[in-house]
């Protein structure tokens, strides 16, 4: 492999882990914010 390949597999690399924690972020929020809906829809006691 020359050094063009190894720099586009290491930007590539970055670019898929900064996708997995966004992914990461928005699934925390969407299971957070059904959470929240379930605990408000429930009858309170």
């Amino acid at each position: 492999m020359s050094g063009k390949e190894n720099l586009a597999g290491a930007k590539l690399a970055q670019a898929a882990a900064l996708v997995a924690l966004m992914l990461q972020k928005v699934c925390n929020e969407v299971i957070l914010s059904v959470i929240v809906q379930i605990t408000q829809k429930s009858p309170s006691q």
